[in-house]
């Protein structure tokens, strides 16, 4: 006999399979949005949102509810025929690099290479990349700032042999790496000239 319901059941289920949510704490979550009624309708109303309106720029492939993000929409008034694309894994890693001072265009790939976990290069977008670096005006470099780990070294070097093919100049730092080195050579604010 099964006390919970299955509709509970279901969105623990849902919960369980989000990366890092096992199957208690998924069912926590169940629960708890179940006792705080409001907060489960603010949930499914914000998903209901980003699901219907969030799509991918179709340049960077960031975040966007049209059809360009805004970052993009900034780079085509600029003339960035010289300009160098900086690959990296998450949106939230871009949002890093402008923080940081960024000053390039991007690409964003939502994952790493893991042939195990579906992820291959359509996954990641890189039939764009790899329009883009065969552009009539591709990059001047590709800068590929990813995460040090296993997948993150193997992507980047997938990424370096399309840059290769394309005849880029490409660099790969790595993500820790290469923001030390951005933040690095922003100004002080506490300096004064």
């Amino acid at each position: 006999m099964r006390l919970i319901p299955a509709q509970i059941r279901a969105v623990a289920a849902a919960f369980d399979g989000l990366p890092g949510v096992g199957p208690r704490a998924a069912m926590r979550f169940a629960r708890h949005l179940l006792a705080h009624r409001g907060e489960g309708e603010g949930l499914v109303q914000a998903l209901q949102g980003a699901l219907t309106d969030v799509a991918l720029c179709a340049d960077c492939r960031s975040y966007t509810v049209n059809s360009e993000c805004a970052f993009c929409q900034h780079w085509q008034t600029l003339d960035n025929r010289q300009t160098r694309c900086l690959v990296v894994e998450q949106p939230e890693h871009l949002q890093q690099a402008l923080d940081a001072g960024w000053s390039g265009t991007a690409f964003v790939l939502h994952g790493l290479l893991s042939p195990l976990d579906g992820q291959g290069p359509l996954q990641l977008g890189l039939d764009r990349l790899d329009e883009l670096l065969r552009a009539e005006q591709p990059p001047a470099a590709l800068i590929v700032a990813l995460d040090s780990s296993v997948e993150g070294r193997t992507t980047a070097h997938y990424l370096s042999t399309l840059a290769r093919r394309a005849d880029v100049d490409c660099q790969a730092p790595g993500w820790d790496v290469w923001l030390e080195q951005a933040a690095g050579s922003l100004p002080d604010p506490e300096e004064k000239s």
